[in-house]
């Protein structure tokens, strides 16, 4: 009877355990919110989507993660919103969530801050940083020090993409040791961390020459929308405008008639646009041509800032232009339409 009963024990706690593994494998994220807010809300992470309604000031996920540490989004139901730093891994997940609406000039702005995270090694690793910061913020010397807390962070968790997030808005600053910068970075597992913010780093540490007036043209080929590849040797003697730009971006938008009037008033024989979008959703920028009905040479770079021709042009914001005569010779960036027109017309 004695042997059995142990026998019951035993694998009942063999059960626990397991059962105690399978919850490890999974995270559950429970939010309450500070302030009075009810509507959809998105969970992005690892490549997924997901998305529940906040009611009762309250919501809540739960999924599974395939890295160890995953940075996370959180965003509202068509609402332009901040981006709060979040980080989940596979354990129950507690947080507060506040949401505060801002006016701007022609829209509202959503605010998203989260004034407390638990349940998670990354959430002590931030609760540390955010006392240093409060124990420092006054110091002199404050910026070197924040150098060295964000090396001791990475060193300790090179696995840890905050660590990795506070190297990225330190690369912004040009006054700090560069190479100091860098070293913290090859302590970084650069399988951690997000593709954006490595390119970001890396744009920012590792500087390439950028194209600039007086340059000779940086060839290269793209897609159209029906995936024929272009090349921009392909219209080498003529009169070359290349405008980078986004479905989503307004300015851009906003200024597609005026060049399309150009475009159509002038002789195509010497001169041409190609357009480059740095969309990278394919299907909102083939809706964006046909909305507009640009007839001119159209092609996508689908990484957004950070593809290998935006950043040879430099490009950190858009709409960014550069003319280029017939010589292949960069005359002009960010050229003002009108003063496109003179040059065209003079031809």
């Amino acid at each position: 009877m004695k042997t059995k009963l142990l026998k019951t024990c035993i694998a009942l706690l063999i059960l626990n355990y397991t059962y105690s593994q399978k919850k490890a494998d999974c995270f559950s994220l429970e939010c309450k919110m500070l302030n009075d807010y009810s509507g959809w809300i998105y969970l992005e992470y690892e490549n997924k989507r997901d998305s529940c309604f906040i009611e009762n000031n309250h919501f809540s996920f739960k999924g599974k993660l395939e890295n160890e540490v995953s940075g996370a989004v959180l965003t509202l139901k068509n609402k332009r919103s901040t981006v709060p730093d979040l980080y989940l891994e596979n354990s129950k997940i507690e947080i507060e969530l506040e949401v505060k609406e801002e006016k701007r000039k022609d829209y509202i702005l959503s605010i998203l801050t989260i004034k407390s995270a638990k349940g998670t090694k990354t959430s002590r690793i931030q609760e540390d940083f955010t006392k240093f910061q409060k124990e420092n913020n006054s110091d002199k010397e404050y910026m070197q020090k924040w150098c060295n807390k964000v090396d001791e962070i990475v060193t300790k968790y090179p696995k840890n993409p905050f660590g990795a997030s506070l190297l990225c808005g330190l690369s912004w600053n040009k006054t700090l040791d560069q190479n100091k910068l860098k070293n913290i970075y090859s302590k970084v597992d650069k399988n951690s961390i997000n593709k954006i913010t490595k390119k970001v780093i890396e744009k920012n540490l590792f500087l390439e020459k950028h194209i600039t007036v007086n340059d000779s043209i940086f060839d290269f080929n793209l897609l159209d929308r029906n995936n024929n590849e272009f090349d921009t040797k392909s219209i080498k003697g003529k009169w070359i405008l290349i405008d980078f730009w986004a479905s989503w971006c307004g300015p851009c938008r906003k200024q597609l008639p005026e060049l399309k009037k150009i475009y159509e008033e002038n002789p195509k024989n010497n001169f041409e646009i190609v357009g480059v979008s740095i969309d990278e959703e394919k299907t909102k920028w083939t809706k964006a041509l046909d909305k507009e009905q640009l007839n001119w040479i159209n092609v996508n770079e689908n990484k957004g800032f950070y593809g290998k021709i935006a950043l040879k042009y430099n490009v950190d914001s858009v709409p960014r232009n550069y003319l280029i005569n017939p010589e292949g010779k960069i005359i002009a960036e960010n050229i003002e339409l009108n003063e496109l027109e003179k040059i065209i017309k003079g031809l």
